[in-house]
């Protein structure tokens, strides 16, 4: 039987360090790991955080006898004890001992010698935590997928080395996969500063979407997935952070688990969000799961660009079919000298599966991400000190300025005609306003744009008031205009 530590047994990290023998002030440099480490040591390794639930999900009655049960994989490199403490403490006493089969800590061939036989030593006390050491460095990916292969439960729930699991956490993930396999779930990821480690709630709608870049990002929630929902309600959502969500260990494993030719870190949570969707999966956020996430500045081992950029063609030539003409546009084209011969072993997974064409993800999912014209320079969200063009609020036709990222900003197309266009209206400056009209023959084909200032009919720019209102005035008698950036520039070939 797991041994459950009492607060005042072990509540600080300096006295685990003379516990295990350690030297409590080795490498403890906030460079070294990208977080205030001074600050995380002087926190209890088991420590309450604030229930970041909608009201109501603590009234929903999980029968946790019927749920599957669950391997939760941590895959972790040169982590802070401080933090890999509390990621797995938060896990042994906010899982439901019925619900947690095992915790597998994957070592990516970390060195430090905290991590060595002192870690073992101290995690020997707890018989459902499993130490599997990688002699070589395998990277986040590959770690994923050994974690895969070393797991027993009917679900696998991935869960990222920085994180603390809040109260409930598991439950609404494990309640949506049984009732379909092909359900994969995500918590909403509330935030640890990475400066004070203090917990934070980012709110509850929020989702994960992508870029033409195959980037990840995320994204407000649109109100047509909202329309019916409670605010504890699972939601649709395009994709998932690869560092934290749970699927049925058997989907996976059908799937063809993670791809064994992407290297070390980079593009796979857009890769295994799409092949999720495109051959029959289903993707959604639980508002009832909160796990706080140190999302930190920097990696604390070195990535190589060539290696990040090899990883997102190979999921532009495998899943963008047609459509990976927009991605080589956005990018330059520069990545087609690459190795594109990876990927094979999918294959196998489309035919099995009958995964469908991107263009059905576009219409189907996630609508928002707009298909550039191929006759357009620039494209996509066009902002300025983080506010973005969109529709107002009380009307259909005229611009006003939003937060990027939210419902109401929109994707404008720059011509190489001179239009600037939403889909198939212009922009026209009326007055002091930006409106929307139907794009007539070249009436309205008077736009430049360079060194990020758009300019109409050669004398108009586009600016910012105060109190971030949108306006037009005279470039010749203004100082300084604002610059506006469009999110794309397009190079076809």
């Amino acid at each position: 039987m797991d041994m459950i530590l009492k607060r005042t047994e072990l509540v600080s990290y300096v006295e685990m360090c003379h516990l295990m023998n350690i030297d409590p002030n080795e490498n403890v440099t906030q460079e070294r790991y990208f977080i205030n480490i001074t600050r995380s040591n002087e926190i209890d390794v088991i420590r309450t955080v604030p229930d970041t639930r909608p009201s109501g999900c603590s009234n929903i009655p999980y029968a946790t006898e019927l749920l599957p049960a669950a391997s939760v994989v941590i895959v972790m490199h040169e982590e802070p004890w401080s933090t890999l403490l509390r990621t797995i403490h938060s896990v042994l006493t906010n899982t439901p001992s019925v619900l947690l089969m095992e915790i597998i800590l994957i070592d990516d061939s970390s060195k430090h010698p905290s991590l060595q036989k002192p870690l073992v030593k101290y995690l020997s006390r707890y018989t459902k935590v499993k130490i599997v050491r990688s002699k070589e460095r395998l990277g986040v990916i590959r770690g994923r997928q050994l974690g895969l292969e070393e797991s027993r439960g009917d679900v696998i729930v991935y869960v990222d080395s920085h994180c603390e699991v809040n109260v409930g956490w598991i439950e609404p993930m494990l309640y949506e996969i049984g009732k379909h396999n092909h359900t994969v779930t995500a918590p909403i990821l509330d935030v640890i500063d990475d400066m004070t480690l203090t917990y934070q709630s980012p709110g509850n709608f929020v989702r994960g979407g992508l870029t033409w870049n195959l980037g990840y990002k995320y994204t407000a929630v649109p109100t047509y997935t909202k329309l019916g929902l409670l605010p504890m309600d699972p939601y649709i959502t395009p994709a998932i952070s690869a560092g934290t969500f749970a699927i049925s260990r058997q989907y996976l494993q059908d799937l063809g688990g993670f791809p064994s030719s992407m290297k070390i870190w980079g593009g796979e949570d857009v890769e295994l969000s799409l092949r999720l969707w495109l051959c029959g999966g289903r993707l959604l956020n639980c508002p009832c799961s909160r796990v706080g996430h140190i999302f930190k500045k920097n990696h604390v081992y070195s990535v190589k660009v060539q290696d990040v950029n090899q990883n997102i063609i190979q999921i532009a030539e495998t899943w963008l079919g047609t459509y990976k003409m927009y991605f080589y546009a956005v990018t330059g084209g520069t990545h087609q000298q690459l190795n594109l011969t990876a990927f094979k072993e999918y294959d196998v997974v489309k035919k099995r599966f009958h995964c469908k064409t991107f263009d059905w993800f576009i219409e189907n999912v996630f609508p928002e991400l707009g298909i550039p014209p191929l006759d357009a320079l620039y494209y996509g969200p066009l902002g300025c000190d983080g506010l973005c063009l969109g529709l107002r609020k009380d009307t259909d036709n005229v611009l006003g300025l939003f937060l990027c990222g939210s419902f109401r900003s929109k994707n404008f197309a720059f011509m190489k005609s001179g239009e600037l266009r939403i889909e198939n209206y212009c922009v026209v400056p009326i007055d002091k306003s930006l409106t929307l009209h139907s794009c007539d023959g070249s009436i309205y084909a008077k736009w430049t744009y360079k060194d990020n200032i758009l300019k109409y009919d050669k004398n108009v720019c586009i600016d910012v008031h105060h109190y971030a209102s949108l306006t037009m005035v005279d470039c010749q008698n203004v100082t300084s205009v604002k610059p506006f950036e469009f999110r794309y520039k397009l190079t076809f070939t």
